[in-house]
């Protein structure tokens, strides 16, 4: 660990492996999207097929299929925030289902959508959806409202955790920042040199963290809308996604440079996370921040654990 921060983390550790040509499964050449349940006990995969795969995660073992429509493959899943509902987008359209069951409470067909966020107490579902981010009702799949201001495709969408404010990470180079409750651009974010293609709020909800084709992770007050961190990932090489941790002052990047990276609270590179053979595609950290996940175009899902000195697991 090049950092000296109090919590003693030593650098993580790749604990577990799988292919993304799981048994049973028609091979794939990567996994497309990955949603983590809130008790940190299932993964949702999509490797771009109809159906998603279940896996427990200590495991990494598929236990069951949701079985979806013929059309288009799954490109974004998302659990809601009590683990009941899961939501499953496509270039054909959304459908949202119960977990345990599999059977689908709603459909919204004839939208194309590459990022999903539940929302309001999960009664609400927004989507990327091309220049846009539409909101729906979850239970009759009804359009609520449409937030436009973008100029190119919406890479990206998150929402706070007092459920105040969207963000959203566009191919136009800015992310923005939208109210809620009525829609409303409150704060467009310049800065990138490139598409944006990560967006994800800071747990106290007073930071946002973009991250970009440009090669930079960048966090912004929210309030304000300033810059006040850059990040050098790999300049000039896309960063795919981007997260906070759970401990609030730390960042993790994935990017085309086949790393997954964390960075620390003055900007220092804690961690440079070697394994992958090609670009790492999509981030998942558990509840807890003691697990993070990366998928990568070699077809391969990734498990690193934070070894602590004090608690080793």
């Amino acid at each position: 660990d090049s950092g000296t921060g109090a919590s003693k983390t030593v650098c993580p550790r790749a604990s577990r492996h799988a292919r993304a040509d799981l048994p049973g499964a028609t091979p794939f050449p990567s996994i497309r999207a990955l949603a983590l349940s809130p008790d940190g006990k299932s993964l949702l995969v999509s490797t771009g097929g109809h159906d998603l795969d279940v896996m427990d995660v200590l495991s990494l073992k598929r236990t069951r299929q949701l079985l979806g429509e013929a059309g288009d493959g799954v490109e974004a899943v998302c659990f809601s925030s009590e683990g009941s509902l899961v939501a499953s987008g496509s270039h054909s359209g959304i459908v949202v289902r119960f977990f345990d069951t599999g059977d689908v409470l709603s459909v919204i067909s004839g939208i194309s959508s590459i990022s999903l966020a539940f929302i309001v107490s999960d009664e609400m579902l927004m989507a990327a959806v091309g220049h846009t981010v539409l909101l729906f009702e979850v239970t009759s799949g009804g359009l609520l409202r449409a937030l436009s201001g973008h100029s190119a495709t919406v890479h990206a969408v998150c929402v706070s955790p007092d459920v105040k404010t969207i963000a959203s990470a566009s191919a136009d180079t800015t992310a923005r920042l939208w109210d809620a409750g009525t829609g409303t651009c409150t704060r467009v974010l310049w800065g990138h040199s490139a598409p944006v293609t990560g967006v994800a709020f800071r747990a106290d909800g007073k930071a946002v963290v973009t991250s970009s084709a440009d090669g930079f992770c960048k966090i912004w007050d929210v309030e304000t809308g300033a810059l006040t961190l850059s990040l050098a990932h790999s300049p000039g090489t896309p960063v795919s996604a981007v997260s906070f941790a759970v401990s609030q002052d730390r960042v993790v990047s994935a990017g085309h440079d086949n790393t997954v990276r964390i960075w620390g609270s003055a900007g220092y590179e804690a961690h440079v996370l070697r394994g992958h053979s090609r670009e790492v595609t999509v981030l998942c950290l558990s509840p807890d921040g003691t697990t993070l996940l990366s998928a990568s175009a070699d077809s391969t899902l990734s498990v690193w654990e934070a070894a602590r000195e004090a608690a080793p697991r």
